[in-house]
């Protein structure tokens, strides 16, 4: 087994308790795993606010990101239930992180893209009446909100005429 002396607690310890560097040159760190999680804590600790504050800048970049990118994606789509153009929102087809908790959660670009692949388009209306709906409302009235129900008023009005 070949071994390697840590540079800071100058112990001799397996090539294997130490991270890779340099994939390509196969170089390792000079600090053991050990050694380099400890610094690690003990840095976060001195200076935690300083990465919560790098955590909030980020987030607020990758939020206004991604919200950018959802009304940009938005606003070529219809409703897929009545093909209308306003109020839309992406709801997502159950099968993982719907595109809000994406944004709220200021995740990968990546887990963006897979959350804007599994959703559907829906105006505010039939995304409450569905809602309503599964709910146990009637007819998904109930839990339509004011606007959700003038918006429904105005549709049946366009139908019959």
């Amino acid at each position: 087994m070949e071994m390697k002396t840590c540079g800071c607690c100058k112990v001799c310890k397996p090539k294997t308790d130490f991270s890779v560097k340099n994939r390509q040159t196969g170089l390792l760190q000079s600090k053991c795993k050990e050694c380099t999680r400890s610094y690690s804590k003990s840095r976060y600790a001195g200076n935690k606010q300083d990465y919560v504050d790098r955590s909030a800048v980020r987030k607020k970049v990758v939020r206004a990101s991604f919200v950018a990118q959802r009304d940009a994606y938005l606003a070529g789509c219809t409703c897929s239930k009545c093909g209308g153009t306003s109020q839309l929102q992406l709801v997502g087809k159950g099968s993982g992180k719907s595109v809000h908790e994406v944004i709220g959660g200021a995740l990968s670009q990546e887990e963006f893209e897979l959350a804007l692949r599994d959703s559907f388009v829906r105006c505010l209306p039939c995304n409450g009446l569905e809602f309503g709906a599964e709910q146990g409302a009637v007819g998904g009235i109930i839990k339509a909100n004011r606007l959700q129900l003038e918006a429904l008023i105005s549709l049946e009005e366009v139908a019959e005429a």
